[in-house]
């Protein structure tokens, strides 16, 4: 979890494994929070072997000190992997955090530090087990999403045995004037048209 503080600029305030991103976030953090014009958008980072990838959100009210309140929650995933799903992931993370922030003032009271580490943890452990979490807030928030891993490979060609076939001659039906004729109860759809021809 990286916030722009008003003095020192981006830093980490807390990361799942402590240290996860360590002092290689200062030069970082003008990349991960970004201008505002970015806001809504992933933002990925390669760190080494990794990915670093995260949403930046930008919450504009006057209660902040200069008048927004920019974060970002990143995950840190390997360089060797399709990054693809991660990036839902991105905007899931942002979203929620988003709605915390704006319901209950959740990131911005660093008082809670100890509260978004907790839920760091509980969502790095539920994600890499299952690809889904539900992480309670407190008695009236929590975060719950599933990040979809969508195949990016084409599937197998069928086999025989596995594509349709007509059970009637198609091409004996249309040889009458190229319609159909009434041995078929319903109005045939260009589909069947073009199968039979």
């Amino acid at each position: 979890y990286c916030v722009f503080d008003k003095e020192e600029g981006p830093i980490v305030c807390c990361s799942d494994p402590p240290g996860a991103v360590g002092s290689q976030f200062k030069p970082l953090g003008r990349y991960l929070l970004p201008e505002s014009f970015v806001k809504g958008r992933v933002v990925s980072v390669v760190l080494d072997d990794n990915v670093v990838l995260g949403a930046p959100v930008y919450i504009e009210d006057t209660m902040y000190d200069r008048n927004c309140f920019q974060f970002n929650i990143c995950a840190v995933i390997s360089s060797h992997i399709d990054v693809e799903p991660y990036r839902d992931l991105a905007q899931h993370l942002a979203s929620a955090f988003h709605s915390l922030e704006v319901e209950i003032k959740l990131l911005s009271n660093f008082a809670n530090i100890g509260l978004i580490q907790g839920l760091l943890v509980d969502l790095r452990r539920q994600l890499s087990e299952s690809g889904q979490c539900f992480v309670r807030v407190d008695s009236s928030h929590c975060i719950a999403f599933r990040v979809a891993h969508r195949s990016r490979v084409l599937p197998p060609e069928p086999a025989p045995s596995e594509v349709p076939v007509p059970l009637a001659d198609l091409q004996a039906a249309l040889a009458d004037h190229g319609e159909l004729s009434a041995e078929f109860p319903f109005d045939p759809d260009l589909t069947i048209s073009r199968v039979a021809r």
